[in-house]
């Protein structure tokens, strides 16, 4: 059965990767789902930017939403949950309605039915409903579980997966209560401490797609053969597959036991038919070419014993043409054939190693002792009559083919003298006969209408000038080379004679920019002759390549190209053609050798590429073609393109406005001083020989801080550090005696101090295993801290111990004292399409922690209170929106402050301005927020911004309740007025 797939951002329908039917689409698409009956049934689409509605697949889409629901789309109790980088939103399948989805901290959720679902939090928390939502119960609070992943089970359950990763509960159809999946899982103990099983979390849903089509099939379609019944046949290491000619699906394999499994890398022909008309369609032959020569298996009634019908003694490549004729570039074999042939240099002797296959060869050829009609043995002594001279070196002045003709059986042919020199290649005719290509610089360019070709020994010689004004500069392809690798290709088929006597093929047309090829001038003294038969052909894959018809008398004509052609791909008389223009591909194909060309669909995904030397098939048979990279093309004939769609903007939803709002801006900036210039540039440094380079000093440390972190040196360490959110304070010196200090590389964490100190954010210095807290009134050292990741934000907790939060692994650790930190509370770190990040927040009043979620894409932002005790993080609700973020003083934010105070990372726009309004620095930066928060209203208390000159001391620091703000540079501080705008949308 087809199946739905993306390639490449397009729908198709696809059966064993092979694509059956395609649709193309506004935008590019990103992943989709298919609903259940109860839903309507069909599938949603999305992009990035929007999301589709379509009752078939590949049927027209239906815009529902303007963002894409990057996260998956879920069935819900009534609806489709969205879950995209502005939030959660519910559609209505049958309205097309949106809504928010209003549970704050939710990023997930899954329904059985109208009645049965589950839901899941940014940190792990579940619940489940059985009653289409009326009530729901905490997973965490009734089984002490902390969710990992809701996932749908085979039977469509709802599976609740933990930290260890695998699934401990699930919610069935016929349930009101979560069932355990089995008793060891029934209870997760791992929500305190580090479990050395814990999985990390599943990301988002990957975009949906469908396996790629097997190896062998892209094989079949550059080096195959079609066989009767719609059957096609490949080779492949130890022997040959059949697949369906239609969809490559592999249908069988046969492994050549028989034979050694360099002696099996073969590529399967249709020979011509008998000429009895009782006969067979033709003899399926295995064409093997290796570094001992070369042989001819033709398949029997049993294929895992075909017959040895031909060998050859010295390595080449086989030459094949229409109406199944086939030759060796090379001489014949023995008659019989027989593995004598192969060269011996580096073999074994039978018995030993591979040369016992010899032995096995020679038997493939023989009916077993006792069968009827098997033969005499052959004498030993003398060898059969006609047999050439075993192991004759090829003469230089003599050129071989061996042709097969009627009846099984082969006959050498040969060129002498200056012919065998100026030799292209041969080509097989009927009944035993080769045609051969010269290469005559003196060849008439205009031969006489009654001139008679050349003929000698059952070989008609053809004379072509590969300077002649008809090739308008073109070059012949070189002769394939043989490749035991897959695709196995071991015949070469791009020239052949047609029925009227004239050769067709294929010529690389060359552009202007190309190079000569190099020409054959006498060598000069001392240098090394060229071979007698280097010949001017081209080599490469790909480029402009057409048809080329030569008459009898050698008189050339090149077919014309499609208009704009960039790459052909060939094979035989098949060809596949792209052509570019304004960088927008569009195809042709050939079935008569390039002679014309017929406009027809492209590739559903990407376009046509050269592969790289020994990368992928470039080529194309009967069954098809392979065009670089992952596209393979099956059959000839194929549908007229549909015209190219008009430019315009991709659909939108229609009717009332869309709950989801535009993505969220950055909030600016805006900062003023008096005077004019810069005042905090730095002076510039004296010149001259005599003055010496001095080294920078360290940069003074800051909450944005991060790399090489102050100065060590005579066993002290020292720095200058910027107190967090205090413009008028000056930058305090430290110095800390510390004995060795791996690295000074390392980062800067913020702690949100107790309620009873002066300043609420202090400052930690993380490195080498050590950390030292920057600007307390006690006496400083380096204490030990062994956390392995980044930490995120760390708070004071009676006594003296600290609270730290790595966000990104969901780990909460007790830092005691001068001890060593050690895990306190771990939850799911759940991922979310709106990118949502994790800090550590302080309660305003009482002093109280909570972990807070905010997202600036979204601008969702949302607390759960810690209970240490119990090493969980309570329910999730909600802090305001990051779409009203006002500062702190001004509008609503101008009451007392709100329940939590915690610090944000954002982008911001940060502007600056001098005294007569002229603006001297504008970009977009990164900044840290003091806020302070509660469930109607986000205020900004302060900010830390590095201005976008990418200098490290130069940093904006202001704040909002207390008007104070300065800009500090290496030079000195500057103060400056700043405010701070948010626009929202």
């Amino acid at each position: 059965k087809p199946e739905p797939a993306l390639l490449d951002g397009s729908r198709a329908l696809a059966f064993g990767g092979v694509v059956l039917a395609s649709a193309k689409s506004p935008e590019y698409l990103t992943g989709f789902r298919s609903l259940p009956a109860r839903l309507g049934g069909g599938y949603l689409l999305w992009s990035t930017s929007a999301t589709f509605r379509a009752g078939d697949f590949l049927g027209e889409l239906t815009p529902v939403a303007p963002a894409g629901a990057t996260g998956g789309a879920r069935p819900w109790l009534s609806g489709v949950i969205l879950r995209t980088d502005r939030g959660l939103f519910e559609l209505d399948p049958t309205s097309l309605a949106l809504k928010r989805f209003n549970a704050p901290g939710i990023v997930d959720g899954l329904a059985i039915d109208a009645r049965r679902a589950a839901r899941l939090d940014a940190v792990g928390r579940a619940s489940f409903t059985a009653d289409g939502g009326a009530t729901w119960t905490d997973v965490l609070s009734e089984r002490g579980f902390s969710t990992l992943s809701l996932r749908e089970g085979e039977d469509g359950a709802i599976e609740l997966t933990g930290l260890s990763g695998r699934p401990a509960f699930r919610l069935t159809s016929s349930s009101t209560t979560l069932e355990p999946i089995d008793d060891q899982t029934s209870f997760n103990r791992s929500r305190r401490f580090a479990s050395p099983t814990f999985y990390e979390p599943p990301g988002l849903d990957s975009p949906s797609s469908r396996s790629l089509a097997p190896d062998l099939a892209a094989h079949a379609a550059g080096a195959g053969a079609l066989l009767p019944g719609g059957l096609a046949i490949v080779g492949k290491p130890r022997g040959f597959a059949i697949l369906s000619a239609s969809t490559a699906r592999p249908l069988a394999e046969v492994e050549l036991t028989m034979v050694a499994e360099h002696l099996t890398r073969c590529q399967p022909f249709v020979a011509a038919a008998p000429a009895h008309p009782s006969g067979p369609s033709g003899a399926v032959l295995l064409l093997c070419s290796h570094n001992r020569g070369a042989h001819v298996l033709r398949l029997e009634r049993d294929m895992a014993s075909p017959a040895l019908e031909a060998t050859f003694p010295d390595p080449g490549v086989f030459v094949t043409g229409e109406r199944g004729r086939v030759a060796f570039a090379g001489r014949c074999g023995r008659t019989p054939p027989s593995s004598t042939d192969f060269r011996a240099e580096g073999a074994p002797r039978p018995g030993e190693g591979e040369g016992a296959n010899e032995e096995l060869l020679r038997q493939m050829q023989t009916p077993p002792e006792g069968s009827e009609n098997m033969p005499a043995p052959p004498p030993e002594e003398p060898p059969p009559s006609g047999e050439p001279p075993a192991r004759e070196p090829p003469l230089d002045d003599i050129a071989r083919v061996c042709v097969r003709a009627p009846g099984d059986h082969w006959i050498e042919r040969h060129l002498r003298g200056s012919d065998a020199h100026r030799l292209y290649r041969f080509l097989p005719g009927d009944d035993g006969t080769a045609t051969a290509i010269l290469f005559r610089a003196d060849a008439p360019a205009s031969p006489k209408p009654d001139a008679s070709p050349r003929s000698s020994e059952g070989v008609r010689v053809v004379d072509v000038d590969p300077g002649d004004a008809a090739l308008d500069r073109g070059l012949f392809p070189a002769l394939l080379v043989p490749s035991g690798e897959p695709p196995i290709r071991s015949a070469d088929p791009d020239f052949w004679l047609s029925d009227d006597g004239s050769i067709r093929g294929w010529v690389d047309h060359r552009s202007p920019d190309d190079a000569d090829p190099p020409s054959e001038e006498p060598p000069s003294e001392g240098s090394t002759p060229p071979p007698k038969r280097s010949l001017p052909v081209s080599h490469r894959s790909g480029g402009r390549v057409g048809g080329v018809r030569i008459d009898p008398t050698g008189k050339v004509t090149l077919y014309p190209l499609p208009p704009d052609t960039e790459h052909v791909v060939h094979g035989g008389r098949f060809g596949l053609a792209m052509a570019l223009r304004d960088d927008v591909a569009s195809y042709f194909e050939t079935t008569d050798g390039g002679r014309s060309w017929q406009p027809v669909e492209g590739p559903p995904v990407g376009r046509m590429e050269v592969p790289y030397e020994g990368g992928p098939p470039f080529a194309c048979s009967p069954l098809g073609c392979v065009v670089g990279g992952a596209i393979l093309r099956l059959g000839w004939g194929g549908p007229l393109p549909t015209p190219a769609p008009v430019d315009s903007d991709p659909p939108r939803p229609k009717g009332p406005a869309s709950p989801i709002p535009e993505p969220l801006s950055p909030p600016v900036l805006t900062c003023r001083y008096e005077g004019a210039g810069e005042p905090w540039a730095s002076p510039a440094a004296p010149r001259g020989p005599s003055v010496k380079a001095q080294a920078k000093p360290p940069a003074p440390l800051s909450i944005l801080s991060s790399g090489p972190l102050g100065s060590h040196r005579d066993g002290m360490w020292s720095a200058e550090v910027i107190p967090p959110f205090s413009p008028s304070v000056s930058a305090r010196r430290v110095s800390v005696r510390v004995s060795s200090l791996g690295s000074a590389h390392g980062f800067i964490a913020p702690i949100l101090s107790s309620g009873g100190t002066k300043a609420p954010v202090d400052l930690l210095l993380l490195a080498d295993k050590r950390r030292l807290r920057l600007l307390t009134s006690g006496p400083l050292s380096f204490l030990p801290f062994e956390q392995g990741s980044r930490v995120t934000a760390l708070a004071d907790l009676p006594g003296g111990d600290l609270i730290a939060l790595d966000a990104d692994r969901g780990v909460l650790s007790l830092v005691p004292g001068v001890y060593p930190a050690r895990p306190a509370l771990r939850f799911a770190r759940i991922s979310d399409a709106a990118r949502t990040r994790l800090t550590l927040a302080r309660a305003i009043s009482g002093g109280g922690l909570a972990l807070v979620g905010y997202s600036a894409i979204s601008g969702e932002v949302f607390a759960g209170a810690l209970d240490l005790g119990r090493a969980e993080v309570g329910p999730l609700r909600a802090l305001g929106s990051l779409r009203t973020l006002g500062a702190a003083g001004l509008g609503a934010c101008g009451g007392s402050p709100g329940a939590y105070r915690f610090l944000m990372e954002l982008p911001v726009d940060v502007r600056v301005s001098d005294g007569s309004g002229r603006e001297v620095i504008r970009g977009n930066s990164f900044a840290v927020m003091r806020i302070s928060a509660s469930g109607e209203r986000l205020c900004a208390e302060g900010v830390e911004a590095k201005l976008p000159r990418g200098e490290p001391w130069l940093l904006v620091s202001a704040v909002f309740d207390r008007p104070a703000a300065v800009i500090r540079s290496a030079g000195g501080s500057v103060p400056v007025t700043c405010s701070l705008e948010n626009h929202g949308d």
